[in-house]
């Protein structure tokens, strides 16, 4: 167990010599290869520069997670001109990098003893070696080299579980965690507002979609705001988590995703069930839970009215138009073409039922006349890529990480900790939901904050633990 006074960063000079002997070995490699002075200078600045984070897990980890929230990634530029920075893949590759070094150096400068795997950790490296063997045997079966090492870089994303579980020491480390998700998915739902503006036509009967991956992460950050609500907390929480809420839910209208109008309202009816699952079930309650859907819903209704009369009258019109698209599903040609992806993606799994049909296998897609490599289901992505051995091992880590969440929400006495944990599976819980409308549990970048959720969740389960064999 790691000392309470340690506080997440070496300290010692043995430590910093041998993150200084690292970068003067890449300053060497780097003028050995390109044989200019000129990127030992910047190996440099960036050394100081980055001296915090490459000195911190946490830092690292919370720095990386504020960048793929709050902006989005190339391809979205190209599609909308507004957006002039984007998220890089091979810097979040040198992120994780200097998070896994840090966590090496200080493993090996201070031992702590003997390790062991807990149960979860076993289930996400036999994930992780499952999408090892598929991208093996996408190589064999000729898959596309570009789509195998795509997908195997987002579903190796989830490694990042055990920096998170075992890199971090700080005690509080998850709440602020969540924090900097509402602050992140903040700045990302201005970001959104602005970019809707730049798109918006006037005397336009109904107002254009825009679309990003962002609006996802407030499948997470509106149950957390919500539970200020649902569990007990200050006047000034509840008003601070209301303010925060209106644009966040801007965002969520804006972005005309569905399957976000369905899975944030069903992880906020789950919150609400965790808030009464410790407590004796009354008609008080129900009828304080019935007033505060009343409040939300009529909040609801007022920022679509307010968007309304503020993009010329055509946010109501879309609205009803989405909402009607969503009662008929068996004549939306969108959704049509979907389940004739799923079809030939099952069509191709079913010839290695096991093991599936490896990373890289690809569809063609009759709408776009071209080839893709992801069907719009998370689980039906990981059986047709993996097989069912590969679908067993993914809903494992979901079933032991509800199973832990639930065993430290019913335990742990600190209030703000349970909200924090009941916020995850309520939120996660709609967010699996979702997937069976896209690939988000699978190729977004995101996939390093559903890893980080496992990990935090793990951490408070030892942490639980060892306070209660301390205890007894």
């Amino acid at each position: 167990m790691y000392s309470r006074a340690f506080s997440d960063k070496i300290t010692s000079e043995g430590a910093k010599l041998f993150f200084l002997l690292i970068f003067m070995q890449l300053g060497l490699l780097f003028l050995a290869f390109f044989g200019s002075p000129y990127l030992i200078f910047l190996l440099i600045i960036g050394l100081f520069l980055l001296f915090r984070i490459a000195f911190s897990v946490k830092t690292t980890l919370f720095v990386l997670s504020f960048y793929i929230i709050s902006f989005p990634t190339y391809g979205w530029g190209k599609q909308y001109p507004f957006f002039k920075i984007f998220v890089s893949y091979p810097l979040v590759g040198v992120f994780i990098f200097l998070a896994i070094l840090f966590w090496l150096a200080r493993t090996a400068l201070q031992p702590q003893g003997q390790t062991y795997f807990t149960i979860q950790d076993i289930a996400v490296l036999a994930f992780l070696a499952l999408t090892v063997l598929s991208a093996f045997l996408g190589f064999v079966n000729g898959h596309p080299t570009k789509y195998i090492l795509k997908e195997l870089f987002f579903l190796g994303l989830y490694s990042v579980y055990f920096l998170a579980k075992d890199g971090i020491v700080e005690r509080n480390w998850v709440k602020q965690f969540w924090l900097l998700l509402v602050f992140a998915t903040l700045v990302a739902s201005i970001q959104f507002f602005l970019l809707a503006l730049s798109e918006a036509h006037a005397k336009e009967l109904l107002f254009a979609r825009v679309v990003t991956q962002q609006p996802h992460l407030a499948q997470l950050v509106v149950p957390y705001l919500v539970s200020f609500f649902l569990f007990p907390s200050s006047s000034r929480q509840k008003i601070f988590a209301l303010i925060l809420l209106i644009p966040i839910l801007i965002m969520v209208f804006l972005g005309q995703q569905r399957g976000l109008w369905i899975g944030i309202p069903f992880s906020v009816v789950l919150l609400w069930a965790f808030s009464i699952l410790k407590g004796r079930f009354s008609l008080r309650k129900i009828i304080k839970a019935m007033l505060m859907a009343i409040f939300f819903i009529s909040c609801a209704i007022s920022i679509l009215l307010l968007l309304d009369k503020f993009f010329g009258e055509s946010m109501v019109a879309t609205f009803l138009v989405r909402i009607d698209t969503l009662m008929q599903l068996s004549e939306d040609q969108s959704a049509l073409s979907r389940m004739a992806e799923i079809s030939t993606a099952l069509r191709q799994w079913k010839r290695n039922y096991l093991l599936g049909s490896g990373l890289g296998a690809t569809i063609y897609r009759v709408a776009t006349q071209g080839t893709y490599d992801i069907v719009d289901n998370s689980y039906i992505f990981i059986l047709w890529k993996a097989g069912l051995l590969g679908l067993f091992s993914y809903l494992t880590i979901i079933l032991l990480f509800f199973k832990r969440g639930l065993a430290v929400y019913k335990r742990s006495k600190d209030m703000p900790t349970r909200r924090v944990v009941a916020s995850s599976l309520a939120g996660f819980a709609g967010l699996m939901l979702i997937a069976l409308t896209n690939s988000s549990l699978m190729l977004y970048r995101f996939v390093i904050i559903w890893a980080i959720l496992f990990g935090s969740i793990e951490f408070l389960y030892k942490r639980l633990q060892g306070v209660e064999q301390a205890d007894t």
